[in-house]
Order: structure tokens, then C-alpha cells, then sequence
């Protein structure tokens, strides 16, 4: 999360913002609640891996994330995995086709049950009537 500071301080100049993020995307949402709390009001994620991102994808990726020269990315998964300290709404679909929905649920988040491919959630009309509603309470 190089440069996240930065971005959030431009986010934030009017106080905490929410932060919604697509399967990979998600992740980092997490992140930055996780490690910037002070900034983040709420975090919703959306057909996001939360547990094992690794080992739940279509294509497991846990064989090769050792070889990743970056940072170290075990250390990554099992940190986004915790507890967030806001607010959290996670959507998933059964019917995803690329990651395991169990690895979705958050037992601390607010869950919500969607429908179609994980390739057309960003697309997806529910979706976008979820985090219209999540963010208005929010705001509100």
C-alpha cells in the first residue's frame, strides 16, 4: 500500500472516508481500514476473499505466492483477514465462479447475499443499490 498515506490524506480532508473495493480491490479496502482507521469511516467489499485469498481464487495461488519478490504476501493475507476496526458490508455470490464464497463472509460484517459471476459484480445492479444504501446511512 506505497502512496496510501498520501492518498488518504486527499481523501480525507473532510474527515474519515468509506472505502468499497472489488474482489482484489476489497482486500485493499481492508488494508486500509486496518491500517489507517483514523481515516476510514467504513469499509464494503464485494465478492472479496477475505479468508485464505491465496488458497480461494479459481486458479489457487498459494503454490506460488513465496515467489512473489515483493513483500511478503503471507503476511499480507493473514493481516487482512482480521477483525476491521469499522463498520464493514461484504457481498458475495454463490454463485461467484472464480472465489470460493465461504471465503468471503466476515462474521463481523454486515453480509449481503448477491447474484451472478464475480466477472459482472462490478456491473451488477444490486451491487450498486447495496453500497447506494450503505454509504447514504453513512453519510446520514
Amino acid at each position: 500500500l506505497a502512496g496510501s498515506s498520501d492518498l488518504l490524506r486527499a481523501l480525507s480532508a473532510d474527515g474519515p472516508v468509506s472505502v468499497v473495493g472489488f474482489s482484489l480491490g476489497g482486500l485493499f479496502a481492508r488494508l486500509l481500514a486496518l491500517r489507517h482507521t483514523e481515516a476510514v469511516r467504513q469499509a464494503i467489499t464485494v465478492g472479496s476473499p477475505v479468508h485464505e485469498p491465496a488458497k480461494n481464487f479459481w486458479m489457487p495461488l498459494d503454490g506460488v505466492i513465496d515467489l512473489w519478490p515483493g513483500p511478503d504476501l503471507r503476511a499480507l493475507t493473514a493481516e487482512v483477514s482480521q477483525p476491521l476496526p469499522v463498520p464493514c458490508t461484504a457481498m458475495f455470490t454463490r454463485s461467484d465462479g472464480v472465489v470460493n464464497w465461504e471465503s468471503c463472509v466476515d462474521e463481523a460484517a454486515d453480509m449481503v447475499e448477491i447474484d451472478g459471476p464475480h466477472a459482472l459484480i462490478q456491473t451488477n445492479p444490486r451491487v450498486f443499490e447495496v453500497a447506494a444504501r450503505v454509504l447514504a446511512r453513512a453519510a446520514g
